[in-house]
């Protein structure tokens, strides 16, 4: 539309804006609020993150230090708060093996149970079963142990992993005397080009003993 003066087009867009300004304005307010909204939120979520990363370094330092009392109620305030949190894993790992050193199993157990109910990395899952199990082994809890073992699902794991898990299965089978199925096992974890040199080294002096 075409104005002849300054003052039509004034009064027009005057007329519009009593007509839409209300709606414009709200729009406006609603997109401010929703990226204030965002960066609150990313801004939370990075305050958050940095102070689980600071209590759990705390936790390692206090733990080499032996004092790890002092900072195990920040560490168990963590995995209350911030379950989904890596360093909530971390620190429940750090709390089991503080469990293991004031001589604890059942408590540690229940750190690394925590890590297999609320991480939502498959590695630190299976890292905790596994830890688990040889808890269990420990305790002469093998039915125990083989039956978590045996629920833990290969076909989602790496190699490595593969064989970390095929070992913690050799381990039950010798507590069990179960000879023929742990030599099957440990060959496994000795073919298993993925395995680590140390477990390797390991499976085959125990290969080798089991061979005499």
């Amino acid at each position: 539309m075409n104005y002849e003066t300054d003052e039509e087009q004034i009064a027009a867009i005057k007329e519009w804006w009593k007509k839409n300004g209300t709606k414009l304005l709200i729009a406006l307010l609603v997109v401010a609020g929703s990226w204030s909204g965002w960066i609150f939120y990313q801004n939370d979520k990075m305050k958050k993150s940095a102070n689980a990363s600071a209590i759990f370094e705390a936790m390692q330092i206090s733990l080499e230090r032996g004092n790890f009392s002092d900072i195990s109620r920040e560490g168990l305030k963590l995995l209350s708060e911030q379950p989904a949190s890596p360093y909530a894993a971390g620190a429940s790992f750090l709390l089991a093996k503080h469990s293991l050193q004031q001589n604890k199993p059942e408590e540690a157990k229940n750190h690394l149970q925590w890590v297999v109910d609320n991480s939502k990395d498959p590695s630190l899952v299976l890292i905790a079963q596994i830890r688990k199990a040889n808890l269990l082994i420990d305790s002469a809890q093998y039915e125990q142990a083989e039956s978590l073992l045996s629920a833990i699902n290969v076909a989602d794991l790496s190699k490595a992993e593969q064989g970390n898990l095929a070992y913690a299965k050799a381990t039950v089978a010798l507590k069990t005397n179960n000879i023929t199925e742990a030599i099957s096992l440990l060959t496994e974890v000795v073919n298993n080009s993925a395995t680590s040199t140390n477990l390797l080294n390991l499976a085959q002096l125990q290969l080798d003993d089991l061979a005499q």
